[in-house]
């Protein structure tokens, strides 16, 4: 647990090459998101659960081809803000600011 007591979520966009049955990289979100900070909890599933999960957040994802046949993820990579119930209060992109990304942050403490 983190400080506050939390966890963080972090989201993978690209389940077949996060799991076991494809790569055996099974534990590879886990020990990227981890390598930030041990309170982040990596999250997978089927493209049909991200897809959902993305229809109702602010993340985009989506395959793109490249060059030979293969293809990389394009997405987002934001910071959702909630407050202590869960419901979305901003979102930081990871070119803003640190003043507005702050700004952002104290006004979900006070939510909360």
């Amino acid at each position: 647990m983190t400080r506050c007591g939390r966890r963080l979520p972090a989201t993978s966009c690209e389940p077949p090459k996060d799991s076991a049955s494809t790569r055996g990289l099974n534990d590879l979100p886990k020990t990227y998101f981890e390598s930030f900070d041990p309170s982040i909890v990596a999250l997978t599933g089927t493209p049909k659960a991200l897809t959902a999960v993305a229809k109702s957040s602010p993340i985009f994802h989506r395959k793109e081809p490249t060059e030979g046949g293969g293809y990389t993820m394009g997405h987002t990579a934001p910071v959702v803000v909630t407050d202590a119930e869960g419901e979305l209060v901003s979102v930081i992109d990871y070119h803003e600011n640190a003043a507005p990304a702050l700004s952002k942050l104290r006004r979900a403490i006070r939510k909360s």
